[in-house]
């Protein structure tokens, strides 16, 4: 028997569903990836909560890492068997993603992952496989944690934003919250010099920001 390829599908507010497709089979230039890890992103949970429509059905699940299963013609420097993770929807050809604003991508709607499904996806991840142009996969090194590598897109975001303001030796750096975006900014905020003062309501969280400013010592806390 065939494999299917289970995905959770979000049909309206709070109304999500696991449903099964035909696994899609890659075309030139294509890639399939089993999906292996998937973190949930607000995006996600502002889809299920209703606080976002980005319409229904929908797919989600653009934080994740797999493997490729499948390689179509023309696919170089890419194997079964690979650890990867995908950037989803940058075509890598308009000004905009020449010039690094890849979410500004003129072509991002038609550079979608590939699925058996009529609906909005947004990454995809949300099923176990997917299909996606082979510009749009990063490979990593063999022993990659792939668990880890789930949350590359998010890493990438903060490595952009810290890089935006221009941090440097002896700056202050102040993180309103503490969750995983503010645990990373933390830690790219110390390896660019910075003292830091992390502002955090919640006890646990706040324990969490000193724990990972050691042994640097120069976090400090405030629960205002």
């Amino acid at each position: 028997m065939m494999k299917k390829n289970k995905a959770a599908v979000l049909h309206g507010v709070k109304d999500l569903k696991f449903e099964e497709f035909e696994i899609p089979k890659p075309l030139a230039y294509e890639v399939v990836i089993r999906n292996e890890y998937v973190s949930i992103c607000t995006v996600e949970q502002r889809a299920y909560s209703g606080a976002r429509n980005f319409g229904f059905p929908f797919i989600g699940g653009h934080e994740s890492s797999g493997v490729v299963v499948g390689v179509g013609e023309g696919v170089t420097g890419l194997k079964e068997g690979d650890k990867v993770v995908a950037t989803y929807g940058y075509c890598g050809h308009c000004e905009f993603c020449q010039k690094g604003q890849g979410t500004q991508c003129v072509n991002s709607r038609s550079n979608r992952p590939r699925l058996d499904f009529e609906g909005t996806i947004i990454g995809g991840a949300f099923a176990q496989y997917i299909v996606v142009p082979q510009w749009q996969t990063v490979k990593l090194a063999d022993d990659a944690n792939l668990e880890h590598s789930a949350l590359t897109e998010p890493l990438a975001c903060v490595i952009h934003s810290t890089r935006k303001t221009r941090l440097s030796f002896g700056d202050t750096a102040v993180i309103i919250g503490f969750g995983v975006m503010g645990y990373f900014h933390l830690k790219l905020a110390l390896l660019s010099g910075a003292r830091v003062i992390v502002s955090e309501p919640d006890q646990a969280r706040r324990e969490k920001a000193l724990e990972s400013g050691e042994p640097l010592f120069d976090v400090t806390i405030s629960g205002e």
